[in-house]
């Protein structure tokens, strides 16, 4: 990738809604320059623009939870990925399946998660309470 491309990049991962002109100008660049890179970053590496929450300004609390499944690997991948409270799910290769960020407002919404995660062949599951987050969607943001 070159360096136009980054400094392009770096630019949209602060602030997605920033106006092409304005990183033109700040780039110094011309907007043509910045127009096409943004559309072909739309087609090949950019998979979505969205914004970031702050879940406990929201009055939400957020785990991180490894799970260790036998056999029952992708019924409990299904499980996950149709989980409302489910914000990111990571598969792994360290001994453990998946890594999740788990959002939930009361603890009986974990609990009970945790209560539907036992149906099926889990091997273990350990929890992690974020107790602050110090850095999130930090690469590339200049």
């Amino acid at each position: 990738m070159d360096e136009k491309s980054i400094q392009i990049l770096s630019h949209l991962r602060g602030d997605a809604r920033k106006n092409l002109s304005v990183i033109g100008r700040e780039l110094n660049m011309p907007i043509s320059t910045i127009h096409d890179k943004v559309k072909r970053f739309e087609k090949e590496a950019v998979k979505k623009f969205t914004a970031l929450i702050d879940f406990q300004k929201l009055g939400l609390n957020s785990v991180h939870m490894i799970i260790k499944c036998g056999t029952q690997k992708e019924r409990v991948k299904e499980y996950l990925v149709h989980n409302q409270n489910i914000n990111s799910i990571y598969e792994l290769n360290s001994g453990y399946d998946f890594l999740l960020e788990v959002v939930f407002k009361e603890l009986k919404e974990l609990d009970h998660m945790i209560t539907m995660l036992k149906q099926y062949d889990i091997r273990n599951i350990e929890e992690f309470v974020t107790k602050n987050e110090i850095k999130r969607e930090g690469y590339l943001m200049g």
